[in-house]
């Protein structure tokens, strides 16, 4: 069993997780925005992050790495 599970290119979230559907109509709208900051950084800064790095962090076969 591996602990490292690298994140997809598209993470999809339910209805129960996505922040936008607890959200009031204004506040799902700045949420949604993609030339909103938090989106923006998102698309520039962290999905450009290299997760293979911390493959290390999390040993085969062991139930550690939390």
């Amino acid at each position: 069993m591996t602990m490292f599970k690298k994140t997809g290119p598209n993470p999809q979230l339910d209805i129960f997780t996505a922040p936008s559907m607890q959200l009031g109509s204004r506040a799902s709208k700045k949420y949604s925005d993609p030339n909103a900051w938090h989106n923006q950084f998102y698309s520039l800064v962290t999905t450009k992050i290299d997760e293979e790095i911390f493959k290390p962090l999390f040993p085969e076969g062991k139930k550690s790495g939390r």
